[in-house]
């Protein structure tokens, strides 16, 4: 077979292209219809039997649609209806009130969202040009958002209030050749160019001075070859329904693709041969999986197509209940105690929106704002309840966090909506996080003074890589990239111990780093498994089953796993003792337990390191170790806010910039010397004493009451048993006589909370005087004494004194420090108010820390990544990695989704790369336009105009934003939209069920949805740029978009 000119190889891959398997059959679902008169609908009732789904609408006397109710009664009312038939007056479930207002031509000229309480309306502005086009958008917190067009409608340029721009060539055919970025003073900041070719497909795209990536078309459109910037071909081939069946990259990296007659992809050929399967119902829900890392999994839906049971390959099956307007209510676990439920609707505001969750690691209660802004989130766990509080501006942006502790940071933001400075304040005052932040327009932070002065500058090319990244008198690091973007050095002119040099494959995988680690050779199968890393010290082999992707070996460890692909089991080869770790997991298929197998004496000693909680929204919750238990308080996407102690005391608030950790608030325990308190003193004549064997009694000077007992090497005990004991801790003293003939090696035993300690003393030379034996920790239970025994020699036994000792109150003392990272986002440095390095680290490219400096304890690593010292493993929010093999403990959640490699971390390119997830390894870059307006991809959604939040934990639309709410209403009919940006190029946009990916996702999700209902309309490309702006802008309402699509229909009308 020949494509592209190309040899493909036939074999070992299976003729998969020639087997077409029907999808499933499913039961059928039935939607019914009631109508008005006029032909307007009055109900719908869904396809659901076991609830009254039923949707109604009603009218006015003109046919303008006044309400809609969903099935749950909650009610959106539609009012004032103006000659063009629009509503001036939107009232929600919730009773908020928005109004519209529009000009002689019946475009939407202010929407205000009146605040019921009088606290400020949130008024946005539009103006447009005679074309109907949107010209400028003035948001409520006097943020400014203008378009620019020619004389042919197309949109050339966006600018924002402070004058920074992007600018658009466009070619005869309205194609986009260049996208400049210039600052307010006009400099070029930021640049993309491509090339087309006559049907206006892409040929070349470069940012900045990059090498270009190109890409060849076949007869049909499709891509059919792309030659990265370093000449690196990857062939892709279809069939004759222009569906993908192969991609075949360099080293042999290829994969193949077969389709059901629904399109969907059916199987999966991996690199390694490696077959996945799916099977469909006729619906396009997904009842099988078969995967060799994960197993078998079966799905069953109801007839909403809501997924209300999953089996495993483990056998377990999870079972999920919703209510009427198909929110997830319920997740039923074989474990009762990791069932998660899940109410809405309570509370002020709190219609359509997730309000309440009790899961496994407590209840937790949800408060929003009248325009839907979670505005508290309060924790009760065992006896605490931890709480977080936000505030936001006009433009639904935030302005504080009220941490757990009481602690309030304070965000100020620019003309622009980005942060410039922060403060936080306790109630023993205030102080600076940071200021003087300054940002590349519609990029990343290029400045920022931390609150101990210390001052961040960054410097970036064309493409917003970072060339440089200074931390005054900390880090100077110059960074140098190949022509496909991978950083090949990065020169520390501070420290140049620090200096690192890369290499990569063709895949852009890491093949070679070198620094103060030493040199690293790594090595890969055509899959991305690593199979050697070659140090200094030797190679390191891997080994993987034939049939998965799961590590079964390296030179110092086996690997086991359970059917779901988790690492069960992590054995020692270095010996036969089968020393390692055990890994178990609950019914939920998370790491519920470490534990660590020890050989004592020819026995396994099992001892629990750790065991971990998690809550509804995936995240680890509750670490409990023999010492305590943690809770760790996350931010509404992801981030950990704060660790909590079982005993109430707050050790660590995290503040963030960017996503990235700006400083931490450490509390230090700080605990006095114990004081002395009751003091008992036995004498060897006293009644709570006993013996056995042959005890002289002698009266000698020195000794104590000038008594004590004798013994010579008869084999005898003499045992001292103090009475009434409390439990503490206690100092054992020892009094005897004073003389040379004594046991130079006298052998005290003390007994105490199920433990003896024995204690070695010269009688011959000590003595007469009080001798500390050890402080020793009681419990008072009976049946604890101190013995003496007379082997070896000469022996006394006269008097034990015990000392107890009362612990003070601990102190604790809290301190802000400010933490500095590298352009991953992983921390670097962290230090004090006075500049001082309290903690410093240089990793390996993987992850493994190398801690120079730990003068207090710090876990987080690689952005998303916590260090657990028990395991040595970093927990990764859905999974947890190791980064001595750089790979995940636990097959992908996503599945391949994530990448062909279930396991892998970053794409094996982590200087790259980060995964702040653990799910999808996205570039390292600055997010998008809406990042830098502040929002969070639920607040987005809420800001296109969604009635109603409701969460689930069972589907990943967008992976690389996940958690996130997906925004879900009946209120409208017709609408169900998400749209959340991911890192810089991966955008990913879903709208009403259309997903498109890359660069423009969102412009093609919106044109694919206006083919489909407008299939015979001419639509122009400024119709399509409107309604791609009214998204990515965040100006979107319901009212908007009826609009556009209105005069979409008015021209289609006229031309007709």
């Amino acid at each position: 077979m020949k494509i592209a000119n190309k040899d493909v190889p036939t074999s070992p891959w299976p003729l998969v292209l020639a087997l077409i398997i029907a999808p499933a059959q499913a039961a059928d679902r039935q939607w019914s219809y009631t109508y008005n008169s006029a032909g307007q609908v009055l109900t719908t009732d869904g396809p659901r039997t076991d609830v009254t789904d039923l949707t109604r609408h009603t009218y006015d006397a003109q046919g303008n649609r006044t309400s809609t109710s969903n099935a749950l009664d909650h009610q959106a009312r539609m009012l004032n209806h103006n000659a063009w038939g629009k509503a001036e007056l939107l009232i929600d479930a919730n009773g908020v009130q928005t109004q519209l207002e529009y000009n002689s031509r019946g475009w939407l000229v202010a929407s205000t969202v009146i605040a019921p309480d009088g606290s400020g309306n949130a008024r946005t502005e539009y103006t447009y040009n005679n074309a109907g086009l949107l010209t400028a958008t003035f948001l409520p917190n006097n943020v400014t958002l203008y378009n620019e067009y020619d004389a042919a409608h197309r949109l050339t340029a966006v600018a924002n209030n402070r004058g920074e721009r992007i600018e658009y060539t466009l070619d005869d055919a309205g194609n986009r050749l260049t996208e400049t970025t210039r600052t307010e003073s006009g400099t070029i900041a930021y640049t993309v160019k491509r090339t087309f070719d006559e049907l206006n497909r892409v040929l070349t795209l470069a940012e900045g001075s990059q090498q270009p990536t190109n890409f060849v078309y076949d007869r049909n459109g499709n891509q059919i070859q792309v030659t990265d910037g370093k000449l690196e071909v990857t062939d892709k081939y279809y069939d004759a329904l222009d569906r993908l069946n192969g991609e075949f990259a360099p080293l042999n990296k290829n994969a193949l693709y077969a389709h059901n007659d629904q399109d969907k992809i059916q199987q999966v050929t991996d690199p390694r041969a490696l077959l996945t399967d799916y099977l469909y119902d006729g619906f396009g829900n997904l009842l099988y999986l078969g995967s060799p890392d994960t197993g078998s999994v079966n799905y069953e839906y109801d007839p909403a197509g809501n997924l209300i049971s999953s089996t495993d390959a483990n056998g377990t099956t999870v079972s999920h209940r919703y209510d009427a307007i198909n929110r997830i209510t319920q997740t039923v676990y074989p474990d009762p105690a990791l069932n998660i439920t899940y109410h809405y609707d309570e509370g002020t505001y709190g219609i359509g929106r997730l309000t309440t969750i009790s899961d496994a690691s407590g209840n937790t209660a949800l408060s929003y704002d009248h325009r839907g802004n979670l505005i508290q989130r309060s924790w009760d766990v065992e006896s605490l309840t931890i709480d977080v509080e936000y505030t936001y501006n006009s433009a639904d942006q935030l302005t504080t966090i009220t941490y757990p502790s009481g602690r309030v940071v304070t965000y100020s933001r620019d003309d622009s909506g980005r942060v410039t400075s922060a403060v936080t304040a306790t109630d023993s005052g205030s102080a600076p996080l940071f200021d003087s932040v300054s940002y590349l327009p519609y990029g990343p932070m290029d400045a920022i003074s931390y609150g101990n002065g210390i001052e961040m500058t960054a410097s970036f090319d064309g493409a917003y890589r970072p060339t440089r990244r200074t931390h005054a008198g900390l880090m100077d690091l110059s960074y140098l990239y190949d022509d496909n973007g991978n950083i090949v050095s990065i020169d520390d002119a501070i420290t140049p111990a620090s200096n690192q040099l890369f290499g990569y494959d063709a895949l852009n995988r890491l093949t070679n780093a070198q620094g103060a680690y030493g040199s690293l050779q790594y090595a890969y199968d055509y899959n991305g498994n690593r199979l050697a890393l070659t140090s200094s010290t030797g190679t390191d082999a891997y080994l993987y089953d034939s049939a998965s992707h799961r590590l079964l070996e390296t030179n110092e460890w086996a690997y086991q796993y359970d059917n779901n692909g988790n690492q069960i089991a992590k054995t020692s080869r270095l010996n036969n003792s089968g020393d390692g770790f055990i890994y178990e997991y609950g019914t939920h298929n998370r790491l519920s337990q470490v534990i660590e197998r020890k050989s004592l004496g020819g026995d396994q000693s099992d001892t629990v390191l750790a065991s971990y909680t998690y809550n509804a929204l995936g995240q680890r919750a509750i670490k409990t170790t023999p010492q305590h238990s943690i809770h760790f308080v996350y931010d509404t996407d992801g981030k950990l806010l704060a660790e909590v102690r079982d005993d109430g005391i707050v050790l660590r608030e995290y503040m963030y910039l960017e996503n990235n950790p700006i400083a931490v608030a450490y509390t230090h325990e700080e605990i006095a010397e114990p004081t002395t308190g009751r003091v008992i003193e036995i004498d060897d004549e006293s009644t709570s004493v006993s013996s056995t064997g042959n005890w002289e009694l002698v009266r000698k000077k020195g000794a104590l009451n000038d008594y004590y007992h004798r013994s010579e090497n008869s084999g005898a005990t003499f045992r001292w048993i103090p009475e009434n004991l409390t439990p503490a801790n206690y100092e054992v003293w020892a009094w005897w006589p004073k003389t040379r003939k004594n046991n130079p090696n006298a052998s005290y035993s003390v007994v105490h909370n199920g433990r003896v300690d024995i204690t070695q003393q010269d009688q011959s030379s000590l003595g007469k005087q009080w001798v500390l034996l050890g402080t020793y920790q009681f419990s008072g239970s009976g049946g604890e004494y101190v013995e003496i025994g007379d082997a070896g020699g000469v022996t006394a036994a006269d008097g034990v004194k015990l000392v107890e000792l009362v612990e003070p109150e601990p102190e604790y003392t809290t301190e802000v420090y400010f933490i500095h990272s590298d352009h991953l986002g992983s921390p670097r440095v962290i230090t004090a108010t006075d500049r001082g390095v309290l903690w410093r680290s240089d990793h390996k490219p993987f992850g493994e820390a190398n801690l120079g400096t730990e003068t207090i304890e710090y876990n987080l690593r690689f952005p998303g990544q916590y260090f657990d010292a028990e395991s040595k493993l970093h927990h990764n929010y859905f999974r947890d990695f190791q980064p001595t093999t750089g790979r995940y403990v636990q097959s992908d959640p996503i599945g391949l989704q994530g990448g062909l490699n279930s396991y892998l971390y970053a794409h094996a390119a982590p200087t790259r790369y980060i995964d702040f997830y653990g799910l999808n390894g996205q570039m390292s870059r600055h997010k998008g336009r809406q990042e830098n307006l502040g929002l969070t991809p639920s607040q987005s959604a809420n800001r296109l105009g969604i009635i109603g939040d409701s969460l689930t934990a069972l589907t990943f639309v967008c992976y690389a934003c996940a958690p996130f709410t997906i925004p879900s209403s009946t209120l409208f009919s017709g609408t169900s939209i998400l749209m959340s940006a991911a890192y810089g190029d991966h955008e990913t946009a879903i709208i009403s069920g259309v997903k498109a990916a890359g660069e423009g996702a969102l412009k093609r999700a919106i044109e694919s949805i206006l083919r489909k209902k407008f299939p015979l309309t001419d639509l122009s490309d400024a119709n399509i740029e409107n309604l791609s702006n009214m998204f990515s802008t965040g100006t979107f309402t319901i009212e908007n978009i009826r609009s556009q699509i209105e005069k979409i229909l008015e021209e289609a009308r006229c031309k007709n």
